[in-house]
């Protein structure tokens, strides 16, 4: 059997990285409400799940004064926004250049909706990236992400994801983030228009619960094309794969190969070299769970 060999796309939350080899292309929308009339309301903070391209190729079509915000991760906030011009057809930053800035698999952004009277209907399109995407997440830093697959959205709602399987919720859908202890992750609320906090906890300690916050106690969950903040409790690399990971409830549930081999290297928190020697060699190492 020839070996397995995987494009590991490795970047820090601030966003330095390569492109991978691609298949597939896809959209998901993201619905943004309406300001309310003196407030500053009106914003969802979405994550890009394509393969990497410039602002203006990514977001060609949305209306006048439509304005994005992203995360600068040295500064440790967010920068100006940068806003849409109809009439220039371009991103123009705060300084009146016009943006050069680039997205990248799991960049998460506000977008600020310019009508107080009607929602915005964002759509956000590119080609799937292949092979696993690191994030790297340092303690004490704050990472403003999401997951950098996108999942195809049904006609009636959009899917989400736990971020990890705990609390006796099995889904085949959950992020697989490697969750320790104190780690926090601060979700939007686009109602409220505020941070809803969850902060994992060691159930033993927290009469069965594994995190606190809106979540009853489980992981919490995040929409196809949802951004978020995650503060971790100490540094590690996320890794995300296109499948997510499966949250076994029984033994007869199985993983593939590529599943069952980056499972171990979250439970380890591996760094990127050891996924790539898994990753490489789990073709062939017998034993494995089959495909």
């Amino acid at each position: 059997m020839k070996p397995l060999f995987l494009l590991l796309v490795a970047f820090a939350c601030a966003g330095s990285g390569m492109a991978s080899t691609v298949v597939g292309v896809d959209s998901y929308t993201v619905v943004v409400p309406p300001r309310k009339q003196g407030t500053p309301g009106g914003r969802c903070l979405a994550a890009y799940s394509f393969v990497g391209q410039s602002i203006q190729d990514a977001f060609a079509r949305v209306p006048d004064r439509t304005t994005l915000a992203f995360w600068n991760q040295q500064a440790q906030g967010w920068d100006a926004p940068v806003r849409f011009d109809a009439a220039l057809h371009a991103w123009i930053e705060a300084d009146g250049a016009h943006s050069v800035r680039a997205l990248l698999p799991g960049t998460a952004f506000f977008i600020q909706n310019p009508s107080e009277t009607e929602e915005l209907r964002f759509v956000v399109s590119g080609t799937r990236p292949t092979g696993p995407v690191v994030i790297a997440l340092r303690h004490g830093e704050t990472c403003a992400t999401g997951y950098a697959f996108p999942v195809v959205e049904s006609a009636s709602e959009r899917p989400s994801l736990m971020v990890e399987c705990t609390g006796g919720r099995y889904s085949n859908s959950s992020m697989g983030f490697p969750a320790r202890v104190g780690d926090q992750i601060r979700i939007w609320d686009d109602a409220r228009q505020d941070w809803v906090v969850h902060t994992r906890v060691d159930p033993a300690d927290s009469n069965g619960l594994f995190w606190t916050g809106e979540g009853l106690g489980v992981s919490p969950t995040v929409g196809v094309g949802q951004g978020f903040l995650i503060v971790p409790a100490e540094d590690k690399n996320w890794i995300q794969s296109e499948s997510g990971l499966f949250c076994e409830s029984r033994p007869s549930v199985r993983r593939s190969r590529t599943q069952f081999i980056l499972h171990q290297c979250w439970s380890e928190l591996c760094d990127v070299a050891d996924a790539i020697r898994f990753l490489t060699l789990s073709s062939l190492t017998a034993g494995n769970p089959s495909p």
